[in-house]
């Protein structure tokens, strides 16, 4: 499969928007976004992706209270 020239995520981050981006909400786009569906995360290993890991700790949190 050719394969297209990678882009920077960072050249997206602006100083309207750069408080709402971290280092997994970049590497999360990274993994969702390939073109090549083998590579590409699946669902399962989105939902599990350290992404996510602020609302699974207040969900966690709301369990134990």
């Amino acid at each position: 499969m050719a394969r297209t020239r990678r882009n920077s995520w960072e050249k997206f981050i602006t100083p309207d928007n750069k408080h709402l981006v971290t280092p997994e909400a970049l590497d999360f786009l990274e993994n969702l976004l390939k073109y090549d569906h083998q590579e590409r995360l699946t669902a399962k290993e989105a939902m599990a992706h350290p992404f996510f890991q602020v609302i699974r700790d207040h969900h966690d949190a709301q369990q134990k209270a």
